[in-house]
């Protein structure tokens, strides 16, 4: 059963992103169901019948390209307090998710947590999320906001590189790197 409540603030977190990305470029939209896996039904006249499985996502960031949109960004939401249980099941469908898609970022927001920071537990078995957010209250802070649209931002610059990257793979004007770096950055 959805937790209103829940919804609610991920909506108004939604809609207040909407002020601060490129409309024109990105699309933003809440409770989507975005494919995690793709399968074969059948083969008809050595034609195959492509299915795909689908999990609902709390917030999505797609870019658009002409009348396509590509999922570059999604956030799972928690309000109040979030579980283990929580935390393991949202990180088992980010890994499906970026499997599917090259350069995703996945993201995990807790609104008027309880908590006030970012624990253990997120850390331990949040392994395929690239950033953890957590709003001390009902709406963020300003130095919230700032820090959680950069954030967003940086992670849509670098999902756009990372899918350069492979799907420029055989072009012989490629951007070539020496180095690429994961790292952490914590705040407080």
């Amino acid at each position: 059963m959805r937790d209103r409540l829940e919804d609610k603030w991920t909506m108004k977190i939604c809609d207040k992103l909407k002020d601060e990305l490129d409309n024109n470029k990105y699309e933003i939209s809440c409770f989507d169901k975005v494919p995690y896996s793709v399968y074969i039904e059948d083969y008809k006249n050595e034609e195959e019948k492509i299915k795909y499985r689908k999990y609902e996502v709390d917030l999505v960031i797609k870019e658009k390209r002409g009348k396509n949109l590509v999922p570059k960004v999604i956030i799972e939401s928690k309000y109040n307090t979030y579980s283990t249980h929580d935390v393991i099941t949202y990180s088992n469908k980010a890994k499906a998710h970026k499997e599917l898609y090259n350069g995703l970022k996945y993201g995990f927001m807790i609104g008027n947590s309880n908590e006030k920071s970012i624990k253990s537990r997120l850390l331990s078995h949040g392994e395929n999320f690239d950033f953890m957010f957590v709003f001390s209250d009902e709406l963020p802070t300003d130095k919230e906001w700032n820090l959680f649209v950069n954030v967003i931002k940086r992670n849509l610059d670098s999902s756009n590189k990372y899918e350069s990257i492979i799907s420029d793979r055989n072009k012989k004007d490629k951007n070539n790197f020496i180095c690429i770096e994961k790292q952490f950055n914590f705040y407080e």
